[in-house]
């Protein structure tokens, strides 16, 4: 596409350049129409003109409504009024009748071939004026309250008819405006008498707008309500049962709002759920389960603590269009191996915390995971929340993780536990679930004096449906890096078992080169000491190693550099649940090419390294180290107090799954429950796995000649 030009549309000379995105307003009228104005601009553009870079920046189109041409040399724009001349025009001709763009782009060129400001567009709103070479004020959209928050790929543009400034899906970059399709701006979103919660009793629910001559349309099965099909809210109703509102405001010549999602969850009515027609009975070619076990709500043991269990942990709600998830085709908990952006889906997500203020957000989820995106394997499935401009706001801004953790993410996990679950195909697996031993991983890594990713439990429901207990874990990705070490998420090469998650892997290609150059032990340590973060690495393969971690070194690990500033790689556990079996368990000989395995066993050839490796033993296996039986204890403990009634919902709701379901797998099939099943492998990890692990462990490393300190 040509970047700028000049042409000739009616005869008049003008000037090309890139087309963007708009959002919401009241109409501005003007009392006389300048020759020279400001005729169009967007503001978020996100697929629209690109400039001569290839960046999708945000553009300005000015008109010259006179009979002559008019010198722009010394006019200015700027987004701020207390600073007229913030960006001065070059010597430039805007001929009669004609228009001239300018990219709002920050990269500040006076270039008449391809212009752009010093300054880019607040898609929130703001100022953004044209003033005169003496300061005088030529035009200002919106006046001196600033044009209103824009909508993505929106033009702003003047309706000389009405003498005021609209929103058009249809931008005219070097053109007559098009307003066939107009709107005053975006309506706001309908207010709700009751906010989303936990509720034992039937309430009245109304719902209204903030507008005039609104009409309010919602849904109840998760779809996304419009004036053609949603239901009409006319009176207030009785709201009695677990329900999933989306409504929606609409008036002509508005955009909808944004739809608001409310979820009143009933805990006592969830024994009795399931699923409504619209869901299918088959996921992947295997059985669906929406029903919880009637033994555990029902029976003598459990009933009494069922809804408490509910109600023991924050619930995440996730509401959607149902054939988002389960259509044959296109559904994603259905179509399960399909991975990328092409099966990603927009979501709405509520965080219901009776103890603390919730958040409501639109984002996209993805299904996430390895082997446990196989249906025979679980059905169950992880996802991954992200957060981006085309579902809602960039990131989300809550302090999920406590005041210490970072504050803003751009994607969240939601962790089912696939492996050593009571959903496993494997009968050993299964009877060692505890959904503990990642979050345990993350808490002792971070107890060794690292960066981990911080983890929550919760409850999960979908489409009001309880759908079991799950872990909400940060991921160490580029934002990730960034906010816990500084810079920008573009500064940071990430990786994943080996897979490049962001930047490039020069630099990890060049630490394995190093790894195995013929330099001598000294000069080899030193080298590579400069390239990796030596006591973390440590840290990092002795905790695997003392997990006996079953499948580590291939998929599940990261590790991170600031490439920028040439920094050394950190690494960071993940995905630690396939682990603590056996208490023998050796895993320290493994070794696999360009992974960390194969830098250990490269390293502890060099007495150096061997040196520094048996310091951190004695820190971390000694005294009261983070591996001692004593901290390892009490680490789990605390975490498992966490879930100690919460347990008994997910084996309601999934520890008959296997018993009753028609599914490949390795009896004996059992209904595994949290006093049977849960307390005995808990036990078995605190009186025998822990207090043998640690002596263990160092015995193992007597051997490679690791230990002990000499």
């Amino acid at each position: 596409m040509t970047l700028w030009r000049w042409f000739k549309p009616h005869n008049k000379l003008l000037t090309i350049i890139f087309v963007g995105g708009v959002f919401f307003a009241s109409p501005v009228v003007f009392s006389e129409t300048p020759l020279v104005m400001i005729s169009e601009f967007v503001a978020l553009n996100d697929s629209g003109l690109t400039d001569e870079d290839g960046d999708h920046s945000d553009w300005i189109e000015l008109v010259n409504w006179g009979e002559d041409p008019v010198s722009l040399a010394g006019w200015s724009l700027s987004d701020k009024a207390e600073a007229p001349r913030k960006w001065v025009f070059p010597a430039v001709i805007i001929e009669p009748n004609a228009y001239l763009l300018i990219f709002a782009s920050g990269k500040n060129r006076v270039d008449p071939a391809a212009l752009h400001t010093n300054f880019q567009l607040d898609r929130d709103g703001e100022v953004l004026g044209l003033y005169a070479p003496d300061g005088a004020l030529v035009s200002m959209p919106g006046g001196s309250d600033g044009y209103p928050e824009q909508l993505s790929d929106f033009g702003y543009a003047f309706d000389g008819g009405k003498n005021r400034y609209v929103f058009t899906p249809n931008t005219t970059a070097g053109d007559l405006n098009d307003l066939r399709e107009w709107y005053f701006g975006r309506l706001d979103a309908p207010i709700f008498s009751h906010d989303r919660g936990l509720f034992t009793e039937d309430f009245l629910l109304d719902i209204t707008a903030s507008q005039k001559n609104v009409r309010i349309v919602y849904s109840l099965d998760g779809s996304f309500p419009t004036s053609q099909d949603g239901i009409p809210f006319d009176n207030a109703l009785t709201v009695s049962i677990t329900s999933i509102f989306r409504a929606v405001a609409t008036a002509e010549h508005w955009l909808s709002s944004h739809a608001t999602t409310q979820t009143y969850l009933f805990p006592g009515q969830v024994e009795r759920q399931e699923a409504p027609g619209y869901f299918p009975v088959n996921w992947g070619g295997y059985p669906a389960d929406y029903t919880l076990d009637p033994t555990i709500t029902e029976g003598v043991t459990y009933t009494d603590r069922f809804v408490p269990a509910l109600e023991a942990l924050p619930t995440l709600s996730l509401v959607f269009d149902a054939r988002d998830f389960f259509n044959s085709e296109t559904g994603i908990y259905v179509n399960t191996l399909k991975e990328g952006q092409d099966w990603e889906r927009p979501v709405s997500v509520e965080w219901l915390d009776g103890e603390a203020a919730g958040f409501s957000v639109d984002a996209g989820i993805r299904i996430q995971g390895r082997s446990s995106r196989q249906a025979r394997t679980t059905p169950k499935h992880s996802f991954r929340l992200l957060f981006k401009r085309g579902h809602g706001p960039d990131q989300l801004e809550y302090p999920l993780f406590g005041e210490e953790a970072a504050q803003a993410f751009d994607t969240l996990v939601l962790r089912a536990t696939s492996n050593h679950s009571w959903l496993f195909p494997v009968a050993e697996q299964r009877e060692r679930a505890q959904y503990l031993r990642d979050p345990w991983v993350k808490e002792t890594f971070r107890a060794m004096g690292h960066t981990a990713p911080r983890t929550r439990f919760i409850h999960l429901y979908l489409n009001g449906l309880y759908w079991g207990l799950y872990n909400v874990s940060e991921r160490p990705d580029d934002q990730f890096m960034a906010s816990y070490f500084g810079g920008t998420k573009s500064n940071y090469d990430v990786f994943k078992g080996g897979d490049t998650v962001a930047g490039n892997p020069r630099a990890w290609r060049h630490l394995f080169a190093v790894a195995e150059s013929k330099l001598n032990a000294d000069e080899k340590f030193n080298a590579l000491d400069e390239l990796i973060d030596m006591d973390g690495f440590i840290d990092f393969i002795i905790l695997n190693h003392f997990i006996g971690n079953e499948t580590w070194d291939f998929g599940n690990w990261y590790g991170a550099r600031n490439r920028t500033e040439n920094g050394k790689f950190h690494f960071f556990v993940w995905d630690g649940e396939t682990s603590m079996d056996r208490v023998w368990e050796n895993r320290t000989f493994t070794r696999n090419n360009l992974r960390p395995t194969a830098l250990f066993q490269t390293l502890r050839m060099l007495p150096a390294f061997q040196q520094q490796f048996a310091q951190r033993l004695e820190i971390h296996c000694t005294g009261n180290g983070a591996l001692t039986p004593e901290s390892t204890v009490a680490r789990y403990k605390t975490l498992a107090k966490e879930i100690d009634l919460a347990i008994v919902a997910e084996s309601a709701r999934w520890g008959d799954y296997r018993l009753n379901a028609d599914v490949p797998g390795t009896g004996p099939y059992e209904r595994y429950t949290r006093d049977e099943h849960w307390l005995t492998e808990q036990q078995r990890l605190l009186t025998d796995y822990f207090p043998q692990r640690t002596e263990i462990l160092l015995k193992q490393y007597v051997a490679m000649g690791l230990w002990p300190l000499e």
